[in-house]
């Protein structure tokens, strides 16, 4: 990946170097999820699985089912811990050799491309442990659409969101900050199956790490160097680009650091004035399919997102012969086979299409509303959370926006796209933001500049048409 020259000015030696490295360094951050599913413990989902296997990823295609990608993955050299499909009569000679699980998306030749955001992503010679449903039709079979599937790493099975499993106790299953050995792990699956049931009480809790204080009092000064980054993404464009696990961007300074420079108005990357419109966001919506009047939970929710945010945006439905820039976001009812026990919205990007579409679950029952408040967050263009309404495991009665969520609201109104890191400038750090995003793909990325689902040479020409050259300080400038 090579940048054109910039038309405006030429970077020196000292400069391209920093360049250079960040376009190299393709450490991909997580993907924005925007699909939203019921959350499981690592307990639940190794009861609820009709499969559970540790294998490796062999092979990663894409095939045309009547217009529409699916993308089948082929995991061999399997260790089986149970598996309900198996006939009878099989013994552990006449296991199967390769187990293969379809999920839906991917690129065609034809370039038709379908992104489903949130599905967990693979790459070819990746090893797993996987939780797998027998969902046949289903997005993703396995068990909490993405909560199911873990990367085996050195230091233990990695989750898609950068947790690991661990074993506080014999037969204890649990998410935490440091990994078991994959023999612990596989031995509290196959102990707690034996089971039936989930154990009383809640599992203790785990150990934490030693931070190694030094004499001061203060926490060991040299991290652990984070595992390289092992894929852990179903590619729709290919096995190349995977998720990232390990190294983020530098945190910039705290808010008592100093003071930001001031920018003046007219420079490339300048915050927008004070005085701005509204956020549009324009949504048609197909009632069929579904036990409920899906537009009136749907307007209800967009009605939620302008009382938190009092003009600061404005959803509404689309008229049929509405003009402008704003794309037309389409929501509606998905068929019930597609959701799997555990998907309560699919949230999905196309090709040649600048709206997304939502497809929610006809099962969603009492948390339809929350699904629909944070679909449209996501459609508004905000960054998912660990909780509240922006979170993608979705709970009842979180239907209100925070003052957090308002405050990112805002933010993406004072700031230009490619601002990435909200500092008022587009400069080295907002390079190095796009470069460890390059080649992912979803909806609703940071990155993705001109909103087609991926991030990739195209977005970054976007950015370099905005990019002032100065030269990188110690640390990152402190956002506004």
């Amino acid at each position: 990946m090579t940048p054109r020259r910039h038309d405006l000015a030429r970077p020196t030696a000292a400069a391209r170097a920093p360049l250079a490295w960040a376009l190299n360094a393709l450490l991909l951050l997580p993907v924005a999820l925007a699909t939203t599913y019921l959350e499981r413990t690592p307990e639940e989902m190794a009861l609820a699985a009709a499969q559970v296997f540790v294998g490796t990823v062999a092979t990663v295609t894409v095939t045309d089912e009547g217009g529409t990608p699916w993308t089948e993955v082929t995991f061999t050299d399997l260790e089986w811990v149970a598996n309900e499909l198996a006939d009878d009569e099989d013994d552990g000679d006449a296991a199967p050799s390769s187990v293969t699980l379809r999920f839906l998306g991917g690129a065609l030749p034809s370039g038709e491309r379908l992104t489903v955001s949130g599905l967990p992503r693979y790459v070819e010679g990746q090893r797993v442990l996987l939780f797998a449903y027998d969902a046949p039709g289903a997005a993703s079979p396995v068990v909490g659409v993405r909560q199911g599937s873990w990367t085996l790493e050195v230091a233990g099975a990695r989750s898609e969101d950068g947790d690991y499993l661990t074993v506080p106790a014999e037969g204890r299953l649990q998410r935490g900050a440091t990994g078991a050995s994959v023999e612990e792990v596989v031995a509290a699956v196959r102990a707690l199956r034996e089971a039936g049931s989930l154990p009383e009480g809640p599992p203790p809790a785990p150990a934490e790490p030693d931070a190694g204080p030094d004499a001061a009092g203060e926490p060991d000064g040299t991290p652990e160097e984070a595992p390289a980054a092992e894929a852990s993404d179903v590619d729709p464009e290919g096995p190349e680009a995977a998720d990232a696990a390990g190294a983020t961007p530098p945190e910039p300074a705290g808010a008592d650091g100093p003071e930001a420079p001031a920018v003046e108005p007219e420079a490339p990357g300048a915050a927008a004035p004070p005085d701005l419109p509204p956020l549009v966001v324009r949504y048609a919506v197909d009632e069929s399919g579904g036990p409920l009047l899906l537009s009136t939970a749907v307007n209800r929710a967009a009605a939620a997102w302008e009382a938190a945010a009092s003009g600061a945006v404005e959803l509404a439905p689309a008229e049929p012969d509405e003009a402008g820039s704003a794309p037309v976001h389409e929501v509606g009812y998905g068929p019930a086979e597609l959701f799997g026990p555990d998907a309560l919205s699919l949230t999905l990007s196309r090709s040649g299409s600048a709206g997304t579409e939502v497809l929610v679950s006809p099962s969603a029952g009492s948390l339809l509303e929350p699904v629909l408040v944070h679909e449209l967050g996501v459609l508004i263009g905000l960054p998912e959370t660990d909780a509240g309404v922006m979170s993608h495991a979705v709970v009842a009665g979180a239907v209100a926006p925070t003052e957090a969520d308002v405050a990112a609201l805002d933010a993406l109104r004072t700031f230009r796209p490619e601002d990435l890191n909200r500092d008022g400038v587009v400069d080295f750090y907002d390079l190095d933001v796009l470069a460890r995003s390059f080649g992912a793909s979803g909806v609703n990325l940071a990155a993705d500049l001109n909103g087609d689902g991926q991030v990739d040479a195209a977005d970054l020409a976007l950015l370099e048409a905005a990019y002032r050259f100065l030269p990188p300080s110690e640390q990152p400038p402190t956002p506004r």
